[in-house]
């Protein structure tokens, strides 16, 4: 299950950077972009996009709590 989380959060990173060219770190500044960026999107979005957003920002989420917090993922 953990190494599906780092997997996603990795991808959006990759993703991110390709599509937007913002590089995304476990911090507290890319987790204010990506805020904004939710904000920006959301209307637009229809519901199996939110979804897999979702998903994949929550991995993003988990793996910046744990790069600086410590933890690990645990079902």
């Amino acid at each position: 299950m953990s190494a599906e989380f780092t997997a996603l959060a990795k991808t959006l990173i990759a993703t991110v950077s390709e599509t937007l060219g913002v590089q995304l770190t476990f911090d507290s500044d890319s987790v204010k972009w990506l805020d904004g960026y939710i904000e920006r999107v959301r209307a637009g979005m229809d519901q199996s996009q939110i979804y897999g957003l979702s998903n994949t920002i929550g991995a993003f989420l988990g793996e910046c709590i744990i790069s600086n917090y410590g933890g690990s993922w645990r079902q």
